[in-house]
């Protein structure tokens, strides 16, 4: 078990408070990992527990922990990336449980700025699309521009096999007939923001083939078609099932496993962007690297199938 480390970083730096296995607590910054490895910033003395088990990363504005070599189970489920919010519980293995105690957030984020695009935070790798209607899309697209990526302390660009970077507020991006600036985008809550209040619950309902999402009687999100379906196929099996049973479902018309799998695929691309779009976390739809698939709700939100 690693030692308790209550160093406090830099002013405004962000970190995740933990509470240990041990009841101990420890301060985690973005790039910190956590594993067995005795260089960890939380080492632990279990077999169970891969070298560099997961590591906290800081995605636009929120902490994540990442899975690297293991997993990490929330409420039972496996989830890649679950956002460390105060009042989480998540596992590395049975019985080797995390409490999030508090999280303090930067006061800005770097961004990308441009016309077609807005002010868009650069989180994870994005990537960039022009063409007649440019995006800035979270993940690695092959058919992309230009894509942004960071290293734990600054973030770079590539373009082609050209590496630019780091990239400071202020700076120009030129591509072909596209100009956009690196800039500094505020987050909501205001300077050195610290959350130690509970994690602010969802409300999910579900009409079948409409599913609507609220945080504070505010709605985020609404979905249709599709999406809204396995949403609401996830919700009735209230637990882990095969992906193909869902799919069978969505689409009757096809049994053939690898043109249900080409859909799926699609399907569930589609469903995390319209819910990172939203603001509701992508890690509420999770695969469990076992072939299945369920909702993930975090304690206190609160899941309603109208008319059952």
């Amino acid at each position: 078990m690693g030692t308790e480390n209550l160093d406090g970083p830099a002013p405004q730096a962000p970190y995740v408070l933990l509470r240990l296995p041990d009841a101990s607590l420890a301060q985690l910054r973005p790039g910190d990992l956590i594993g067995r490895q005795w260089t960890s910033a939380v080492a632990l003395q279990d077999d169970r527990i891969s070298e560099a088990h997961a590591m906290v990363s800081l995605r636009g504005g929120d902490l994540r922990l990442l899975c690297l070599r293991g997993a990490v189970a929330v409420g039972g489920s496996l989830v890649d990336d679950p956002v460390l919010e105060p009042g989480l519980r998540f596992e590395l293995a049975p019985g080797v449980g995390f409490e999030v105690v508090e999280v303090r957030l930067p006061t800005e984020v770097i961004a990308i700025r441009g016309p077609g695009i807005g002010t868009r935070a650069l989180t994870g790798v994005c990537s960039l699309r022009l063409g007649d209607r440019p995006r800035l899309v979270a993940g690695h697209r092959s058919q992309a521009d230009a894509w942004f990526f960071d290293d734990g302390h600054a973030w770079f660009m590539r373009c082609g096999g050209e590496v630019t970077g780091p990239l400071t507020p202020g700076d120009a991006i030129t591509l072909g007939g596209w100009t956009g600036e690196v800039v500094l985008k505020a987050l909501t809550g205001g300077p050195e923001t610290v959350r130690q209040q509970a994690y602010v619950p969802l409300r999910i309902e579900s009409f079948y083939d409409t599913v609507r999402f609220f945080r504070d009687g505010v709605l985020l999100v609404q979905l249709h078609g599709l999406g809204a379906k396995l949403v609401s196929e996830l919700m009735e099996f209230d637990q882990p099932v095969a992906w193909e049973v869902v799919a069978e479902q969505l689409w009757k018309d096809s049994r053939e496993r690898w043109v249900l799998r080409r859909r799926w695929d699609t399907l569930l691309r589609r469903l995390r962007l319209a819910l990172d779009e939203g603001g509701v976390r992508s890690d509420l739809v999770c695969a469990d690297g076992t072939g299945c698939i369920a909702l993930v709700p975090y304690p206190g939100d609160e899941l309603v199938v109208e008319g059952a």
